[in-house]
């Protein structure tokens, strides 16, 4: 939960697993989108944006949400820096928009990075 009264959870249906979304506006929550499967990796900052990792059967992905840009898979994120890596969860997004993240290196190596906003 942020200081705005939002809390990010999920609901699994013979669909999938659902990333959600209430707002202290809206009894019904937000669904932000279904995987095939969840890792339960979620953080959520004070303004709204949803950071979380999903697993299909074939690979993770790390992605956000916004309430301006909707859902995006992290590596979109990436800049030239970023060249070969594979953003595979994000945990946690503070104040400040930094998310701390797991991502694949280009040798296959995992590692933990931490993705912050253009200046």
């Amino acid at each position: 939960m942020n200081s705005s009264g939002e809390v990010i959870g999920t609901e699994t249906e013979s669909s999938g697993t659902h990333v959600l979304l209430w707002t202290s506006t809206s009894a019904t929550p937000q669904d932000l989108g279904t995987t095939a499967a969840l890792i339960p990796v979620m953080g959520l900052n004070d303004a709204g944006t949803v950071v979380w990792s999903s697993y299909s059967s074939t690979s993770f992905t790390g992605s956000i949400y916004t309430a301006t840009g909707g859902v995006k898979d992290l590596d979109t994120l990436l800049d030239s820096s970023g060249a070969g890596y594979t953003i595979q969860s994000g945990s946690a997004i503070n104040t400040g928009g930094w998310i701390a993240a797991v991502a694949k290196g280009p040798g296959g190596g995992i590692t933990p990075v931490v993705l912050t906003p253009d200046p």
